[in-house]
C-alpha cells in the first residue's frame, strides 16, 4: 500500500510468516476517509482462522465508524433509512 497524498503515512510493508499449514493469522490496514487517518490490525488465530478472519473484516470499521462526529452518523443513519448509497468509511 502507498498511501502517498491521503495521510501522513507515506508507505508501509507487511509480512506474514505461516506457523501452521494453513496460515490461522490475518492483519488488515485501510485509511479513514473521514479523518485521513491510517488504521492497522494484526490477528493471531490462536487455535483457528475463523475468529481472526471475522475481526480483521470487521473490527476497522468499528473503529472508523466510532470516531465519527455526530454529523456524519446522522448522516449515514439516514442514507440508510432513505434507502441511499452509505457514502465509503474506509478505504
Amino acid at each position: 500500500f502507498d498511501g502517498r497524498a491521503l495521510s501522513a503515512v507515506r508507505k508501509f510493508d507487511s509480512n506474514q510468516l505461516p506457523a501452521n499449514t494453513p496460515n490461522e493469522d490475518r492483519r488488515s490496514a485501510a485509511t479513514c476517509l473521514q479523518s485521513k487517518g491510517m488504521l492497522f490490525g494484526v490477528f493471531d488465530g490462536h487455535g483457528g482462522w475463523a475468529c481472526a478472519q471475522a475481526v480483521s473484516e470487521r473490527l476497522l470499521y468499528y473503529v472508523a465508524v466510532a470516531m465519527m462526529s455526530k454529523q456524519g452518523l446522522e448522516e449515514l443513519e439516514k442514507c440508510m433509512a432513505q434507502g441511499r448509497p452509505v457514502p465509503p468509511i474506509l478505504q
